[in-house]
């Protein structure tokens, strides 16, 4: 009998394919996630070899919706209302998976019949503990020709709350990592000039960087009119080692949450800089692809952001 499984909702720690073959799937510490069966009207869902997790099958469309309703991600009710629009018109089993505070790697779901026999399919797990990461969201401000200060960004709007939830919708349900706001006024450098590019490879601007990063917080973003490395013009960059990254005007909702990527996946478990971490992969939906940004976060590279995974 064919069986598949698939995804509820798009980028919220599903992987239909993982590099070691087969599906895989994220799930928070004391925390929960769902996901479909296709096919195997019949067959017997449950945790592998005794794996701490708790498989329940959510039956009734009344249930389903509330799941859906209730989920913390995604956030947009439009795609909310999609999936429950989805799962109401078809013949799909929906799973939620709930662990508690035992965090693992290399567990199993497993799809049997009868029990006992070789398993129809598997679905990877990864249990990972929540991982607070305190970041700051800073406006530059530069000196014109009177020595006044002037907005860098002209952006008007500077929602630091909302730039902080775009990117806890990317990180949040697909690695566990939480980010949390620290200081949010506005910066006043002296080596960066009325519509001159911010070079992140500038000795000078990058000591002044330093200078008016945010000591209480991981990393500090600084949003200018335009960033650059060297001759590259860029949405941002970053200095993973100083814990600084500059954020053009013309950003996406993603890049932020690319060059929290970049500096996440550069530490180690206890939080220290160890080594730059480069691009991974070229599809267009992958937030840490080269060229851009998507949002998915895939199985395979979740460990290498939330570190802590196994302690």
């Amino acid at each position: 009998m064919s069986v598949e499984f698939k995804e509820v909702f798009a980028n919220c720690g599903f992987t239909a394919q993982t590099p070691t073959g087969g599906p895989g799937i994220i799930v928070p510490q004391d925390g929960a996630t769902f996901f479909v069966l296709e096919g195997g009207k019949d067959l017997k869902v449950g945790p592998a070899d005794n794996a701490p997790l708790r498989v329940d099958e959510i039956k009734d469309d009344q249930r389903r919706h509330e799941a859906v309703t209730n989920a913390p991600f995604p956030t947009n009710p439009k795609e909310r209302a999609s999936v429950l629009a989805l799962l109401k018109s078809g013949s799909s089993r929906v799973f939620k998976i709930t662990a508690g505070k035992r965090l693992g790697y290399g567990l199993k779901i497993e799809v049997v019949n009868p029990p006992g026999k070789k398993p129809e399919a598997a679905l990877k797990v990864i249990i990972v503990k929540q991982k607070p990461v305190t970041i700051a969201i800073r406006p530059v401000r530069v000196l014109d020709d009177t020595g006044a200060p002037i907005n860098s960004s002209l952006q008007k709007d500077f929602n630091a709350k909302g730039l902080l939830d775009q990117m806890n919708a990317i990180w949040t349900p697909q690695a566990n990592v939480v980010f949390a706001l620290g200081k949010t006024d506005p910066v006043t450098l002296k080596n960066l000039r009325p519509g001159q590019p911010a070079d992140i490879t500038d000795v000078d601007l990058k000591s002044e960087l330093m200078r008016n990063k945010d000591g209480g917080s991981a990393l500090t973003f600084f949003m200018v009119k335009r960033a650059v490395n060297k001759d590259s013009k860029d949405l941002g960059v970053i200095n993973s080692e100083a814990g600084i990254s500059l954020i053009s005007d013309d950003r996406s909702d993603s890049t932020m949450a690319h060059e929290a990527g970049h500096f996440l996946g550069s530490l180690s478990e206890s939080g220290k800089f160890t080594k730059r971490y480069g691009h991974q992969g070229t599809d267009a939906s992958l937030l840490m692809r080269d060229g851009g940004a998507g949002y998915k976060i895939p199985y395979d590279i979740v460990t290498d952001f939330n570190k802590g995974y196994t302690n």
